[in-house]
């Protein structure tokens, strides 16, 4: 996980802001959460969701889609070792519009197998109250204009 997280912050430091191990009330603790500036004339940044596993990419794919109630975009990170049996079910992550990415630790790629588009999240009250409790943890009131 740790491995995944730099990789990311490396990547996309300078688009956004993340914290590992969110804990969003009602909907588990999301391993990842990246908080990107406003887009498309939007007021509010918007949020992605990362559940990772070392395996058990059902249970990943079932706490990912709790997390689609506050995210704007969700997605399962598995290492690119343990990703056959999800990829093969590949059109169930699709119909949930849950993303999902193999991650190699040794070399730091990351293979965005299935990334859904950005979507309104499924509660707007979820993701009120998520967007609280972020901003008081991460400072993205530059994002604001």
């Amino acid at each position: 996980m740790n491995s995944f997280c730099k990789s990311y912050f490396s990547l996309m430091g300078h688009l956004g802001l993340g914290g590992k191990e969110f804990q969003i009330p009602g909907f588990g603790i999301a391993d990842l959460i990246w908080v990107c500036a406003p887009v498309r004339n939007k007021k509010e940044p918007h949020v992605i969701a990362f559940e990772m596993k070392l395996s058990e990419w059902r249970r990943a794919l079932s706490q990912a889609y709790r997390y689609r109630y506050f995210a704007d975009r969700a997605i399962v990170v598995l290492p690119s070792e343990r990703v056959k049996l999800a990829k093969e079910a590949l059109n169930i992550f699709k119909e949930l519009q849950v993303g999902l990415w193999a991650f190699d630790p040794k070399t730091g790629v990351v293979d965005r197998l299935y990334t859904p588009r950005l979507a309104r999240p499924k509660s707007l009250l979820a993701r009120s109250r998520a967007i609280a409790l972020i901003d008081r943890k991460l400072d993205f009131s530059k994002f604001r204009k």
